[in-house]
């Protein structure tokens, strides 16, 4: 729609000539409203846009407000951090650690159902082998997202790339824009519903069927899993979701990344327990699916709420392995009773064809939904 044009009488009265335009700027309040001063700039546009040159004098009346309106931001600058405040850093960051490692310890402990006395008889050297990993993998992954681990972010230091501009490369998708909720919930929906309606399926029909198990709580037990999981979920995302997805977009592109990325996902799946062709197929397509929660809402929180949705419901849910790996559940238990291309057979549900077609079913809609976002 295009305006009126303007009153030359009102235009005049407005901008006066180059003599006065001066002092009638100069007496212009301090406070002149950034409202107004948009409103000068949109008449400037409005007469170059119907061919009409603006005077000078416009133009000198104009400038100085905008100008004004806009000011320079201060350049950012970085400084270096004295010892203290790292070795605070330090210390949280191992306190933080500790407790982990802990958790995750005592965790191991109750799946396998003994008590702390009894810790010698779990086998130390790989377990001590993956508490180093999951403790340099925080410590790496962290600095490498955000430039901030959690005693960094507490002490109020933060790692800065030393590339020209002093600026920090952001495109691990782990920052506070990144951690919008509803991207996350709507994620964590879409990974659940993914393998929880083809189990659902499976157990209507008789090819997956509960039995009783042992007497507890499974509410604790759901709470102890989700604890479990959750660092794994979370690892395995900045992993291949993470620096090296973002890398690799750069160098090849989005759609060459996420064919990488999870292909690696996939075949690094190949060494678990009751592994074959087909689980590691449907871990690639869970790769692609969790790929393109990550390219559809800009976040890696999303990501990871989606893969940890998708772990819990196998483990939490159903009661039974995820990715070959059986958990120790209360009150029943979910077991295999169909054809192992449906059931997954000892992989678990996720390594059968129906849950391979909730993980293209998702895929589907991301892309779907991202096109249209694109077209709009």
């Amino acid at each position: 729609m295009r305006r009126p044009t303007p009153d030359p009488t009102r235009l005049k009265a407005k901008y006066p000539r180059a003599s006065e335009a001066g002092k009638k700027v100069e007496a212009e309040p301090a406070k002149a409203s950034f409202a107004r001063d948009l409103l000068d700039l949109d008449a400037q546009l409005d007469l170059d846009a119907r061919g009409r040159e603006a005077t000078p004098a416009v133009r000198a009346a104009i400038q100085p407000r905008v100008e004004s309106s806009f000011p320079t931001l201060p350049e950012t600058r970085h400084e270096p951090v004295g010892a203290m405040r790292r070795l605070e850093a330090a210390a949280i960051d191992l306190a933080f650690i500790g407790a982990i490692n802990f958790v995750l310890v005592w965790l191991t402990l109750q799946v396998c159902a003994l008590t702390i006395g009894e810790i010698w008889i779990l086998p130390l050297l790989p377990l001590s082998a993956f508490l180093c990993v999951l403790d340099a993998g925080y410590l790496l992954m962290f600095t490498a997202a955000s430039g901030q681990t959690v005693g960094k972010m507490i002490a109020h230091i933060k790692v800065v790339a030393g590339n020209v501009a002093g600026e920090q490369d952001d495109r691990v998708r782990l920052g506070q824009a990144a951690a919008r909720p509803r991207p996350i919930i709507v994620a964590g929906l879409l990974g659940a519903l993914a393998v929880g309606i083809p189990s659902l399926i499976l157990l209507a029909v008789g090819w997956l069927r509960a039995e009783p198990g042992p007497s507890g709580s499974s509410l604790a037990a759901a709470a102890s899993i989700a604890l479990f999981l959750a660092p794994a979920a979370l690892w395995e995302e900045m992993v291949f979701r993470g620096y090296a997805f973002a890398v690799l977009a750069d160098w090849w592109g989005p759609a060459a990344a996420l064919g990488a990325t999870s292909m690696l996902f996939g075949l690094v799946h190949f060494q678990n327990a009751g592994s074959s062709l087909a689980s590691v197929v449907v871990v690639i397509l869970a790769g692609v699916f969790l790929g393109g929660v990550l390219l559809v809402t800009g976040s890696l929180w999303a990501a990871f709420a989606a893969h940890l949705a998708w772990n819990w419901v196998l483990a939490a849910v159903l009661h039974s392995a995820v990715s070959g790996i059986p958990f120790t559940t209360p009150d029943y238990r979910v077991v295999d009773a169909g054809p192992d291309w449906a059931t997954g057979g000892v992989w678990g549900p996720e390594g059968g064809v129906p849950a391979a077609c909730g993980l293209v079913l998702a895929s589907i809609y991301l892309y779907v939904r991202r096109g249209r976002r694109e077209e709009s």
